[in-house]
């Protein structure tokens, strides 16, 4: 049975498009790409030359379908800031994979379903069908849920407001990096642009499609914090 993945790309407006599509066979990758940019066509010709079946385990060199491949990839392919990575419904041929997903969708954010507290507010040029929500108007429970115990130890001072953002782009980094490490300093950024963006960035991701990306993911990521990226978020 085949499987299929969708790569999300950020844009400078914070929106987020589909642009390349996989179809993985037991035998094989295909894929095919939003035409207009050499660095995508290179991106996904680099995936579709360099795969490999990922092996079965630790113990063996035995490997197995291109279809395994698919769960590697949708972390591998993807950093959570500028890219997103999901599952399918995989079709018959990568064309009609790419006409479904791609060219039928002229912008879309990845999300599963608009929440309702503030999603697709209406605009001066009509309903708006994307997502956007500050992260301190949702409620708490994503954060409170998943946020792990070992943080930087001014987290838990900063005011709620920003709790809320930064405790979501941490969770958001370590669901698609798999290192706590590495999230705390995604999510420790103090300068002024880079604070914007990434509360821009959090506003368009619902916390279901967080939630469900940790889910994904658990067992796989680390939750250690070593001490020169411990030193540099302890800036909060």
């Amino acid at each position: 049975m085949a499987r299929a993945m969708l790569i999300f790309e950020r844009q400078n407006d914070t929106s987020w498009v589909p642009t390349i599509v996989i179809l993985a066979t037991p035998e094989r990758l295909q894929g095919r790409a939003l035409p207009g940019n050499p660095d995508r066509d290179a991106r996904l010709a680099r995936y579709l030359s360099d795969a490999l079946p990922p092996r079965i385990n630790d113990d063996t060199d035995e490997r197995g379908t291109y279809e395994d491949w698919i769960s590697w990839a949708l972390n591998a392919c993807a950093n959570g800031m500028t890219s997103w990575a999901t599952e399918v419904v995989p079709t018959l041929t990568v064309d009609e994979l790419y006409g479904r997903e791609v060219h039928a969708i002229p912008a879309a954010a990845p999300v599963d379903a608009p929440e309702p507290d503030g999603a697709g507010q209406p605009s001066e040029e009509g309903p708006s069908t994307a997502y956007r929500v500050e992260a301190s108007e949702r409620a708490d429970d994503l954060v409170r849920n998943y946020l792990p115990s070992e943080r930087p130890a001014r987290f838990d001072s900063l005011p709620l407001a920003e709790q809320a953002w930064r405790g979501r782009m941490f969770l958001m980094t370590w669901a698609f990096t798999g290192s706590a490490a590495y999230a705390w300093a995604a999510s420790g950024v103090t300068d002024p642009t880079e604070v914007a963006e990434s509360t821009e960035l959090v506003a368009g991701i619902p916390d279901s499609r967080i939630e469900k990306e940790l889910i994904r993911t658990e067992g796989q990521r680390s939750g250690v914090i070593f001490m020169t990226l411990g030193e540099h978020v302890d800036r909060l």
